[in-house]
């Protein structure tokens, strides 16, 4: 058991590190201030990220402030429990569903102007970059909700290479696989929160 708990914080201590170490300086994380736990919350939600969507996050992260464009981390892995309470106006996952969210591939960056508004036209910025290196940006895609009604998830970004649809993925032995490590990867950041 102890061998298993050492092994991953190993393991997210190495990804964490190969996460931040580009070019000498990494990205800021949404809610990262100061206070301890602030940074350890930015961290978690970095650690919930399957590992290439993690690092294909920190690169659109650290490429977005080097354009200057203020892009924080927001959230991350979604549990089916948090799934089943986003607003039905807001997702187009059925409920019992799982999203990208669910197996740590999806991500959303909150970008503001200086009156905290969402800055549409950085967002488009971000999102071509995200598409240019294979990504998906679904802020610009009117969507129809679980409940029927047209949304943008303007934030919403999503890594998963190989698969242009959810549905192509579902029920693959990949999915199935990626589930379980994303539950096991939130399993662990709880219990070292």
């Amino acid at each position: 058991m102890l061998g298993k708990i050492l092994l991953g914080i190993g393991a997210g201590l190495a990804a964490l590190t190969l996460a931040f170490s580009g070019r000498g300086r990494r990205p800021m994380l949404a809610d990262e201030q100061p206070e301890p736990k602030r940074r350890q919350k930015a961290a978690r939600r970095l650690s919930l990220l399957e590992p290439s969507t993690r690092a294909f996050a920190v690169a659109i992260i650290d490429w977005s402030r080097a354009q200057g464009i203020p892009a924080y981390l927001g959230m991350t892995y979604r549990s089916p429990e948090e799934q089943r309470k986003v607003d039905p106006h807001r997702t187009g996952i059925k409920e019992g569903e799982f999203g990208w969210h669910s197996v740590g591939r999806a991500f959303h960056l909150d970008i503001r102007k200086a009156d905290n508004t969402f800055d549409k036209a950085a967002y488009a910025i971000v999102g071509a970059e995200v598409r240019r290196r294979g990504g998906v940006w679904l802020g610009d895609r009117e969507r129809t909700s679980r409940a029927g009604t047209p949304f943008l998830d303007l934030a919403h970004f999503e890594y998963h290479p190989g698969f242009k649809k959810l549905a192509q993925y579902r029920g693959t032995p990949l999915a199935r696989q990626e589930l379980a490590m994303a539950e096991r990867r939130a399993i662990e950041a709880a219990t070292y929160a």
